[in-house]
């Protein structure tokens, strides 16, 4: 799973969240980095001198690897590593092109659109049918704690789940869930009469 939206990222109906890769895409993953190796060196074993246009796609390619190594978002490092790839590719056509070995590396070029199809066909985005805030941490409890129904709640249960206060969850990376920080339930247990008289939707005394 990658995660296009950070914890914490607010966003509206419609967006992605997330996008799920098919179950081969550390294989493709690989073999395309090892393609982009055999491209980088079959380029740099040629004397021919590329035009301009390589020179502007190296600095380019060099100035996005100094850069991700600054972010700590997921959401910005997706964006560079896609315009490096992009760079490498376009670096790999010119270069082809004008290589005397340009056959070598056109056919490692196709070899790697191939393998980027594959991968990007294999893909799936999460979208959101709700606006909020969106989470990966996942306690397991977005069921139980359901304010669709109060009817299965009662002092025992909560008990039962053994709730610390400040309890850490980690994020998840397999799936996410949606916040809407605009509403909230407070649970607790009352002994007078008027609340074991209460029923749902019952309006009560502040």
């Amino acid at each position: 799973m990658v995660k296009i939206k950070t914890e914490g990222e607010r966003v509206q109906i419609g967006a992605s969240i997330f996008r799920y890769y098919s179950k081969d895409e550390e294989t493709l993953v690989k073999k395309i980095e090892e393609l982009d190796l055999k491209i980088d060196e079959a380029m740099e074993n040629e004397n021919t001198i590329f035009p301009s246009d390589i020179k502007v796609l190296d600095s380019k390619i060099e100035k996005n690897i100094d850069e991700i190594y600054k972010q700590n978002d997921m959401t910005k490092i997706s964006e560079i590593k896609k315009d490096i790839d992009e760079a490498i590719s376009k670096k790999a056509t010119i270069a082809g092109e004008q290589s005397p070995a340009g056959s070598y590396v056109k056919k490692l070029i196709d070899e790697r659109a191939e393998y980027e199809y594959k991968l990007n066909s294999g893909t799936e985005d999460v979208k959101t049918d709700r606006a909020g805030i969106v989470s990966y941490k996942i306690d397991g409890l977005e069921t139980v704690l359901n304010p669709t129904d109060f009817s299965n709640l009662s002092s025992q249960v909560l008990n039962d789940l053994n709730l610390k206060i400040g309890q850490t969850i980690q994020e998840s990376e397999e799936s996410g869930k949606i916040i809407n920080n605009f509403k909230f339930y407070i649970a607790t247990v009352l002994n007078s009469n008027e609340a074991k008289e209460t029923e749902v939707r019952k309006k009560c005394k502040g």
